[in-house]
């Protein structure tokens, strides 16, 4: 596959510039030239093999490049500076809210203008802000530029960080503007944004329908699950899935996006439209649906994935799963270097290609050995043998899933959040279909909400809170058996990174080398895991 030494180049490119291990100066784009054109005249010449390496080292350099010409550095002397007032505006890109502080506004924004140097330079950089709202009480939506008045302090600091700072990294953020509070709304720059945030307000009210007075939660988890808006779980509810491994349900990412597109496809085969005709239309409602949970990277990750394959499924006619994830994986790191670093961008490759290269092959295996009654002909079988087969397919094609999205998930879920939860491979087994049936039933509910059937809208949602009174069940039954899960730390900051590349070099051995016809292959990738988890993590107590 052409494409994955293009990602693979791109990934150590920015590897490279981002540890400053560069092997040549701040010209790296001509050195990708040069590397290109040498490359280009060694294909030409007949037998020669030169070509790639050199076609491998220009992309490799021109990633170099890429990091290096995305953003200006920050001035080395920002680190010295005091905090100090300012009085800024700010075009906001993404918003947070919190029990815990409902009347405030937080979130990450750029910065547009500013009074005087040094605020000067942070123009056209990100922040991150914690302010009151302005008097009127209006809530600060995504798109839009608002005037504020805060405390400025600088994050020039190179030193390695933790949490919710590696976030803040990762987002390339110059500084952070608190105690301070929003003094005017100078309106939305975008009608995406401006489409977005009311198909969120709209969406949240249907999702919300007949909930109003009820005292259990589920109409919040309900809207947490299909929006994204993991703070209307509460810290209690919020902790439990963290600690049981399952917080994934709630953040916008292929699950939910996989889950409304194909209830989307579903639909448009139902009113019989073209094959054609329905992916744009899919698509575009599809993006809708993107725009409503605020496009956080996860959900245009998960986007820019089903929009390759579906393209490809129905212009191309191939059906290759795991082309459409490289080619969407390049399509990301090209738009935005920084998003290789980011925790989201690195669970939500590694899950989705361990469950290509390791889980569907799995499931494929052991459907095949599911044959009850083999030694009786077909006409004589039992009634019951069907439906039996049937059931055991289907779970295990479930448990390969949910092994495979484990394996590729779990070394870096022990990195950022110091937990290893193996019995969330059981776990996930039941929740990831309850999960899925709780979107589908939250589109219809959507649509009918849309439509105007108020009423059959407030009927779906208690449906779907039937099936998430039994997960929430099951997530509070998990917390106490002893051992569903451990804190855990790896002892060297490189080897999760190791681990994750084990497991995927495993299952390209397992998707493209079936170098044995035995079924022992398949236990190639948890014994690698496993191993590099002995020798390179060890148990921490938890603050």
């Amino acid at each position: 596959m052409p494409l994955a030494w293009v990602l693979l180049s791109l990934i150590a490119g920015y590897t490279l510039a981002a540890t400053e291990l560069l092997p040549f100066g701040h010209t790296p784009l001509a050195y990708a030239l040069l590397a290109l054109a040498a490359a280009v005249a060694c294909a030409a010449a007949p037998g020669s093999r030169v070509w790639l390496p050199l076609l491998l080292l220009s992309l490799t350099t021109f990633g170099v490049s890429r990091w290096q010409t995305q953003d200006a550095p920050e001035p080395g002397e920002w680190a010295d500076l005091p905090a100090r007032d300012a009085v800024m505006e700010l075009l906001v890109e993404q918003t947070f809210r919190s029990l815990a502080f409902p009347e405030g506004a937080m979130g990450l924004a750029l910065v547009t203008e500013a009074a005087h140097a040094p605020l000067k330079e942070l123009e056209g950089r990100r922040v991150y802000y914690s302010l009151a709202l302005c008097p009127e009480g209006r809530a600060v939506r995504r798109g839009e530029r608002v005037k504020a008045r805060g405390i400025v302090e600088f994050r020039a600091a190179t030193e390695p960080r933790d949490g919710f700072e590696t976030y803040l990294d990762a987002r390339r953020v110059s500084a952070t503007f608190r105690r301070g509070a929003v003094v005017e709304h100078r309106g939305s720059t975008s009608w995406h944004t401006a489409f977005g945030n009311t198909a969120n307000e709209r969406l949240t009210r249907i999702l919300l329908a007949g909930s109003e007075d009820k005292e259990h939660p589920y109409g919040h988890v309900f809207a947490a699950m299909l929006l994204g808006q993991k703070w209307m779980l509460g810290p209690e509810l919020r902790s439990g899935f963290v600690r049981t491994g399952t917080m994934h349900l709630f953040a916008v990412s292929g699950l939910h996006v996989a889950a409304v597109a194909l209830t989307l496809a579903l639909g448009l085969q139902l009113l019989r439209v073209p094959a054609q005709a329905a992916a744009v239309i899919g698509l575009v409602l599809l993006s809708g649906y993107v725009l409503a949970t605020g496009a956080p990277p996860s959900a245009v990750r998960a986007f820019s994935m089903v929009a390759f394959y579906w393209a490809a499924n129905v212009f191309l006619r191939q059906r290759e799963p795991l082309a459409a994830l490289v080619a969407s994986a390049v399509a990301v790191l090209l738009w935005d270097p920084r998003q290789l670093f980011a925790v989201g961008f690195q669970l939500s490759y590694a899950v989705v290609g361990s469950i290509l290269l390791i889980g569907l092959p799995l499931a494929a295996h052991l459907r095949d050995a599911i044959n009850l009654g083999r030694f009786i002909p077909e006409d004589l079988h039992p009634a019951w043998v069907a439906p039996t087969a049937a059931a055991l397919r289907w779970t295990a094609t479930a448990f390969s899933i949910s092994l495979a999205a484990c394996l590729g998930s779990m070394p870096l879920i022990i990195a950022y959040f110091e937990l290893f939860t193996p019995g969330a491979v059981l776990l996930n087994l039941a929740l990831i279909p309850a999960a899925s049936l709780a979107v589908v039933n939250g589109v219809l509910s959507a649509a009918a909400g849309l439509t105007g059937l108020e009423g059959l809208s407030a009927f779906l949602n208690r449906g779907a809170w039937a099936v998430l009174a039994v997960m929430l069940w099951m997530v509070d039954a998990a917390l106490r058996i002893p051992g569903f899960y451990f804190n855990m730390e790896w002892r060297v900051g490189s080897m999760p990174f190791v681990a994750v590349g084990a497991v995927l070099a495993s299952g390209v051995l397992i998707r493209f080398r079936p170098f044995t016809a035995t079924p022992w292959r398949f236990a190639l990738p948890p014994a690698a895991f496993l191993f590099l988890l002995m020798l390179g993590a060890r148990s921490v107590v938890p603050e």
